[in-house]
């Protein structure tokens, strides 16, 4: 049994054997493992579980407008206590909270609204990419919500080309020795503070090549020593003091995050994860690397779907799973990708794997890994990297296949 609250912090709900009850015990919904949403006695989207155990809507979550159908009543469990305020969270970007109603015990004679028709109205929704000039929308009838990607040959076309003008970027062929050769790949728990450092940096700052990030992370701060981060006293104030004097953004915020993930960590947080991690060293799949960056988000603040996924292949362990960031959207866009591409939009982890289906089908068609896309895209970005695009004066590095 799990209790659930809201934003302020009020017991809403209790996850009991994978349903959702009132914390009187009334059945109100049913807990949908594969998209990690709740949906409502009639199939309709409810919400979903923020920060371990904060219930709450995405205000444009994908399943919005899907119906999952009815899975019946599962009855009073009882009452298992009132575990009092559990503190107030602030707001969270892209979220709010449960309409009250939606929690509140229905009366025993209010009727369910069976509107003919209503029930019936469930659909499929397959997106064809590539149709004429753009894509088209088609919609069936149907149990539950089903997504096909079409790639056509002039998609394949565009994004062959795109892979073929940066094939020859240093970066690219570093991404491929690290990534899919695994050359110098190292699952440590220094390696992993490091990295881990970076991204919580990253977010919502340049981090390009002669950034000030990039200066950061090639000096030796004790921000970056995961030893003395995790036997450091007063860590909250000295991070903030450090960041804050090289005038990053959100640096209070980011100390946050690193206290944060500090105490995790010391507290036996890394056996966990370095067995996460080491999962993906031998031979990685899409659901093994995804599996991974639930279990970053879960844990550590300030790692969302994007960051989560730019730790894993910052180690060198992903070769599946990108960081879907402003540069890569940016590419995406450039041939019509089929779907709206936000970062709000994005924030939701269900539609980040909608959109990452979509990316991985494709490239699957003209055998190149995500990761090694994603390594085009960032060059493709670098204001530096016209000169390296050329293949004139830097070894041309090959494009590594992807698994069939």
């Amino acid at each position: 049994m799990k209790y659930l609250f809201n934003s302020k912090g009020k017991h809403v709900a209790n996850l009991v054997n994978g349903q959702l009850h009132t914390p009187t015990g009334n059945n109100i919904g049913h807990y949908m493992e594969s998209e990690k949403i709740f949906i409502d006695m009639r199939g309709r989207y409810l919400g979903e579980i923020v920060l371990e155990d904060r219930l709450m809507r995405h205000k444009i979550s994908p399943y919005k407008s899907v119906n999952l159908g009815s899975y019946g009543n599962y009855g009073n469990v009882g009452n298992y206590g009132n575990p009092g305020n559990h503190g107030s969270i602030g707001v969270q970007g892209g979220f709010e909270d449960i309409p009250e109603t939606c929690c509140r015990d229905r009366a025993p004679n209010q009727p369910i609204d069976r509107t003919p028709g209503k029930r019936q109205r469930r659909f499929a929704v397959a997106m064809v990419a590539g149709a004429g000039n753009g894509h088209r929308l088609g919609i069936c009838r149907a149990l539950t919500m089903k997504f096909e990607w079409v790639v056509a040959e002039k998609d394949e076309r565009t994004y062959r080309a795109f892979v073929q003008r940066w094939q020859n970027h240093p970066f690219v062929g570093e991404r491929a020795k690290r990534n899919v050769q695994r050359q110098g790949v190292e699952v440590s728990k220094p390696a992993f503070w490091k990295v881990l450092v970076g991204c919580l940096l990253t977010t919502q700052q340049r981090s390009g090549a002669g950034s000030a990030i990039e200066r950061f992370l090639e000096t030796n701060s004790q921000l970056l020593d995961v030893s003395f981060c995790l036997d450091a006293t007063a860590l909250l104030q000295r991070a903030e003091t450090e960041l804050s004097t090289l005038r990053f953004r959100r640096s209070r915020l980011i100390a946050k995050e690193i206290e944060h993930a500090a105490t995790w960590l010391r507290n036996g947080g890394w056996s966990a994860t370095e067995s996460e991690l080491t999962s993906l060293q031998d031979k990685t799949t899409v659901e093994k690397e995804r599996k991974v960056a639930r279990h970053l988000q879960e844990h550590m603040k300030g790692l969302g779907p994007k960051q989560s996924r730019n730790l894993i292949q910052w180690m060198g362990l992903s070769q599946y799973e990108v960081a879907l960031d402003s540069r890569m959207i940016k590419v995406l866009r450039t041939p019509t990708f089929p779907v709206p591409l936000s970062a709000t939009a994005l924030a939701d982890e269900a539609y980040y794997c909608f959109i990452e289906d979509g990316l991985q089908n494709v490239l699957a068609k003209i055998s190149v890994l995500p990761c090694i896309f994603d390594a085009c895209a960032f060059a493709s970005g670098e204001r530096n990297a016209q000169s390296g695009s050329r293949g004139l004066n830097t070894p041309g590095y090959p494009i590594m296949h992807a698994s069939p």
